[in-house]
């Protein structure tokens, strides 16, 4: 069987430029092991919430499809959360900051 959600929340990161975008990180468990996944969406040069906000939006007003959506998802071991979550911020920084000019 697959992995349940067992905690998500909203994490704000501290970008170069002062912004703190708002990530969304996901606690999943299957057989006794955690896994966090920490991730984003852009679609042109704007971060989206999920890939319905992006087909949502670019639906409306007759237009057909809109700038291609960027989809960043990381993923590490969480038997410690705290940890997991620090590790995968470091990560999700610079990796922000360069999917933000695609």
């Amino acid at each position: 069987s697959g992995y349940r959600v067992v905690g998500e929340k909203d994490v704000p990161v501290r970008l170069d430029d002062g912004s703190t975008p708002s990530l969304r990180l996901l606690l999943l468990e299957r057989e006794g092991q955690q896994i966090a996944v920490l991730y984003w969406y852009f679609c042109g040069d704007r971060q989206v919430g999920s890939y319905w906000v992006r087909r949502t939006s670019w639906g409306l007003g007759g237009r057909q499809a809109g700038p291609p959506l960027v989809k960043v998802m990381l993923q590490t071991p969480a038997s410690d959360p705290e940890k997991a979550q620090a590790r995968l911020e470091s990560i999700a920084v610079p990796l922000y900051e360069w999917t933000r000019g695609l």
